[in-house]
């Protein structure tokens, strides 16, 4: 027997919604946490971050202090800032270039509510997406005599020697029973020339990377003794030509 429209609109109507878990649910330090978490990343990174040091060294004359991180690092910040960024949780991030400080902050309209601030753009006053060079090359060392502003390709010009290198030196590389030296200018590869000895084409990179980068080139050697570099130069197996690398 059928049921009329009225007698089935007076029976109780299931209800089909599923309940949704919250995503975050209240941290004991005030935070929030995943619902399976047992703490959120604010204590997480508080208790495997080292201990406080509160000792004021100088670097280069210049009063310092550290700030701990994750990993068992620190950051060196210079002295005067030390109150400032201590306000923030800070822990270290593994990068090709090395470990770099970073913090969480609050912010409306990002999709997990919040986003990641560097050390050393929060330093030097710059935006995430922009790029901020380390002189020394170290990381870390976050004091403001050691940071400039730069550009993706400056950057890469001051990074260090890679971990596959064959040489040990920056540029220089085994062709054809020779060294050959590269440089990079412009998103190209230079050909410098080739040389018998690694020395001395880890100098002629040196040479024809403070002609082509300035004062973002990466030098083997200190750049104190480089006065008469250019006859270095004469050593190579053929003239400089600078041709594209293939």
């Amino acid at each position: 027997m059928t049921q009329s429209k009225s007698e089935k609109s007076a029976q109780p109507q299931r209800n089909h919604t599923k309940k949704i878990k919250p995503y975050r649910v209240p941290c004991t330090c005030g935070g929030s946490k995943a619902p399976k978490a047992d703490k959120c990343a604010r204590c997480h990174i508080r208790e495997n971050r080292p201990l406080i040091d509160d000792t004021v060294f100088f670097v280069e004359g210049e009063p310092c202090r550290k700030i701990p991180l994750t990993r068992g690092a620190y950051a060196v910040v210079d002295a005067d800032l030390y109150e400032w960024l201590m306000q923030r949780d800070w822990h270290a991030v593994n990068s090709p270039s090395g470990l770099y400080a970073v913090s969480h902050t609050n912010s409306k309209g990002v999709k997990l509510g919040f986003k990641i601030v560097s050390m050393h753009a929060e330093i030097i006053g710059y935006r995430l997406d922009k790029f901020v060079d380390h002189k020394n090359g170290d990381t870390l060392d976050d004091r403001r005599s050691n940071l400039r502003k730069s550009t993706c390709s400056q950057s890469a010009m001051n990074r260090k020697i890679r971990s596959d290198n064959s040489s040990g030196y920056k540029g220089v590389s085994w062709h054809e029973y020779n060294w050959r030296v590269t440089v990079s200018v412009r998103q190209r590869k230079i050909t410098v020339g080739t040389f018998k000895d690694v020395v001395e084409a880890a100098k002629a990179y040196d040479m024809a990377a403070l002609k082509y980068h300035g004062e973002f080139a990466s030098l083997n050697f200190p750049v104190a003794g480089y006065r008469h570099a250019r006859k270095l130069l004469d050593t190579c197996d053929a003239e400089p030509d600078f041709r594209l690398h293939p």
